[in-house]
């Protein structure tokens, strides 16, 4: 079985077990906040037994041997924690790490597109990792 070639993480959740501290003195992030990571949790995995489990919460999870890895947040987002802390497990794992960061920005941003210029070097940045990780496999893109 082939691994991926890499992941792309944006604003990622890696843990719904509510170990990390999500409290922040950044900007109030209007769409996800700290009280709705709990709701989430319970409808994303409703056993609370099982949110340590590595496929509910990558927090817990073996990176070892894991693809390329890029990760983008805004700093002032309530899942920045998340962000930080997959960096510095995937970095510890020896995982080629890749990341944007960006400022004054919200949560997920990522599908407003080429309409806002955080969005449209996230796009550049995510397309030149994807190909770069993609043509290291031996799949080979031509130019539009």
């Amino acid at each position: 079985v082939r691994s991926p070639a890499g992941v792309v993480a944006n604003s990622p959740v890696i843990d719904f077990s509510g170990v990390l501290d999500h409290d922040h003195t950044g900007w109030d992030d209007g769409t996800i906040k700290k009280g709705g990571l709990g709701m989430l949790a319970k409808l994303y995995c409703p056993d609370p037994t099982m949110r340590t489990d590595p496929l509910v919460s990558p927090l817990y999870a073996d990176y070892k041997d894991f693809p390329p890895l890029f990760v983008s947040w805004d700093q002032g987002e309530t899942l920045a924690a998340d962000a930080e802390k997959l960096i510095e497990i995937a970095t510890a794992a020896r995982v080629p790490v890749e990341q944007d960061r960006f400022r004054g920005c919200f949560h997920a941003f990522a599908p407003v597109g080429r309409n806002a210029p955080e969005g449209a070097k996230l796009l550049d940045d995510t397309m030149a990792f994807m190909f770069r990780h993609l043509h290291d496999q031996g799949l080979d893109f031509e130019e539009a």
